[in-house]
């Protein structure tokens, strides 16, 4: 899951209903409603896995079983797709100093000695430059929003 920078909404993978759901958050207590589909991501193309948001608002998403991250424009349009050479997708994540590469993981699992030729690099973390940004992450504190308020502003 990941929150808005102004923590107004929470994107949520939910992979057992097959997509990324996003709710309103209430800026005084925290307290999530509206739950809403953001994007269906259909069993056919994979299972929705870890995601995080961009500078630009938009969602990168892991899909598991499909080789592949997607990016979902803030509308929910697709648009990017970055193909991979394994199919368990698992998270993604920005890092670097300027938050301009983005870290993929994989998994090892459901790969079976006969297709171990095919997913030699089953596992492995892959990384690419997506011609967007990451964002300062989020810092843990007893209240969540006075910390996030503080660490953004000191970045």
């Amino acid at each position: 899951m990941d929150w808005t920078d102004d923590l107004r909404r929470l994107y949520y993978v939910d992979s057992h209903a097959g997509g990324i759901d996003m709710f309103d958050i209430d800026p005084g207590n925290g307290a999530l409603s509206g739950r809403r589909r953001f994007v269906p991501i259909p069993a056919t193309t994979g299972v929705a896995d870890g995601l995080s948001l961009d500078a630009e608002g938009a969602v990168w998403v892991a899909i598991h079983g499909s080789g592949k991250v997607c990016r979902y424009a803030p509308d929910g349009r697709l648009d990017t797709v970055v193909q991979l050479p394994v199919r368990q997708v698992t998270s993604v994540a920005f890092g670097d100093p300027q938050l301009t590469t983005l870290f993929i993981t994989t998994a090892r699992d459901d790969t079976g000695p006969a297709s171990a030729g095919h997913q030699s690099h089953a596992g492995d973390i892959f990384c690419c430059t997506p011609g967007t940004s990451g964002r300062p992450p989020f810092r843990y504190a007893a209240d969540a929003r006075l910390a996030v308020a503080t660490d953004r502003a000191e970045t």
